[in-house]
């Protein structure tokens, strides 16, 4: 999971339970509780963020920009396009890209401040969040482009299937916080563990890349005012959409197996079965009783820091049990949100500088994370990998744990978990992070 993810319970160690409690709004917009804990100390804002941050910004020219996320973009792969041969023209040679990042240990954020980018079209690889730094999703717009931020099928200089490339494995990447009004629409291809959220697409939205076989995925908090082509995709799960674009469900579902939409304006009608003339199945629930976003980073107006903002819990204002409430849709303005100076907030970094010169784990840096949360900071751990001695210890309502970059945590080799969540605690958020299991040790004693 790179969403808001399941966590144990630290009384209660069989129990798994949502770290995203939804709590009421006094509740939400309180401080967090007393220091009880290490006196707080104010943190560096803006922050010293590592290498693996790549900030981004309108006055960049286009080839600059190219030149900073290129390390970030899956290889560059040729192949040939033979799609139009059959009408007698000669096949084109065109430049894709391969998955040979599938298994790298490099994270990486590509954050774009607020502002217009002409002329941009940044591929989204392996390990890497691409998120706009606006506190709405309008603030950052890819504009006068032909993809704008996109995923596309990997290497298409294979055929399966009857299609160049696949997107089967176009895992563990995702994208957010922004308006593309690029002229393909938006492209984004992909399979498991690869969310796109708080997006707002003026054109269409395409999920599949030419019909290469495809199995995801999430989209979330988004608005979509052209139509959305599910294509090849396997199955999609929409949660609190804005689909007022799509005029002919029958056409968009394609031939999908399983397609959930949840608080989405415009959802098409619950369907049983596969029909072929129809597409795939599909299941509408309209009315869950709170839905709880996903914390982000955005820039403070000046310009100068950073600061983290916690979207409110939106709940229903009628009564699902008594009449069916109408769906919310998106939110992305923003206006509710709990904000947080990054005076208040540590950033944390996977890796310290060896003597010679070169990034290794640092061995200490659970007790530097647990230092901060005990003090009641909230935590944004920047794009690596985490190899955790001792599990993440969150012990005050409505604290913060956020990933950037697919931030890893390895969980500790005695067989804890990666995080732990106090007991009865209200408005924990626990976001963005990718939770990988360890070898454990070997007890020589048993």
């Amino acid at each position: 999971m790179i969403a808001t993810t399941s966590v144990r319970d630290q009384e209660e160690p069989g129990r798994i339970r949502m770290a995203t409690t939804a709590t009421t709004m006094e509740s939400f917009k309180a401080k967090k509780d007393a220091d009880d804990g290490p006196r707080r100390q104010p943190q560096p804002n803006p922050p010293r963020w590592p290498d693996s941050v790549i900030i981004l910004t309108p006055d960049m020219s286009p080839i600059e920009i190219a030149d900073r996320v290129r390390r970030t973009q899956d290889p560059a792969q040729e192949w040939i396009d033979f799609a139009d041969n059959e009408n007698g023209t000669t096949p084109k040679k065109r430049v894709g890209h391969n998955s040979d990042r599938h298994f790298t240990e490099e994270r990486y954020a590509l954050l774009f401040a607020p502002g217009r980018y002409s002329g941009i079209d940044v591929e989204v690889g392996y390990y890497v969040q691409l998120a706009g730094l606006g506190r709405s999703a309008s603030d950052v717009v890819f504009a006068d482009c032909d993809l704008g931020p996109y995923v596309e099928a990997l290497n298409k200089h294979r055929t399966v299937g009857g299609r160049p490339g696949l997107s089967l494995d176009t895992f563990w990447r995702s994208a957010e916080n922004y308006r593309t009004e690029a002229r393909d629409g938006q492209l984004w291809a992909v399979s498991q563990a690869a969310p796109l959220r708080r997006v707002h697409v003026a054109g269409d939205l395409k999920l599949h890349d030419h019909g290469a076989y495809a199995s995801g995925g999430h989209l979330a908090n988004a608005v979509v005012d052209g139509t959305v082509e599910f294509g090849s995709q396997q199955q999609w799960l929409c949660r609190s959409v804005d689909l007022h674009g799509v005029t002919d469900w029958e056409d968009a579902l394609g031939g999908g197996w399983s397609h959930v939409f949840v608080d989405c304006k415009n959802a098409p009608e619950p369907r049983n079965g596969r029909d072929v003339e129809k597409g795939g199945p599909s299941v509408t629930v309209n009315v869950p009783a709170v839905t709880v976003e996903k914390p982000f980073v955005a820039m403070r107006d000046d310009g100068g820091g950073f600061e983290l903002r916690v979207p409110a819990p939106r709940r229903r204002t009628t009564n699902p049990e008594e009449e069916e409430a109408a769906p919310l849709g998106s939110d992305l303005t923003g206006s509710d949100d709990d904000v947080r100076d990054f005076s208040d907030v540590m950033v944390a970094v996977a890796a310290i500088r060896d003597s010679d010169g070169k990034d290794v784990p640092d061995p200490d840096v659970s007790d530097k994370i647990n230092e901060a949360l005990d003090a009641g900071l909230d935590v944004v751990l920047s794009p690596g990998i985490y190899y955790l001695k001792d599990s993440l210890r969150v012990g005050r309502n409505n604290q913060v744990l956020l990933g950037l970059g697919l931030a890893t945590l390895v969980a500790p080799t005695d067989g804890a978990p990666c995080v732990r969540v106090g007991k009865h605690l209200e408005g924990v958020r626990v976001a963005g992070i990718m939770l990988e299991a360890s070898v454990l040790e070997k007890d020589e004693t048993a």
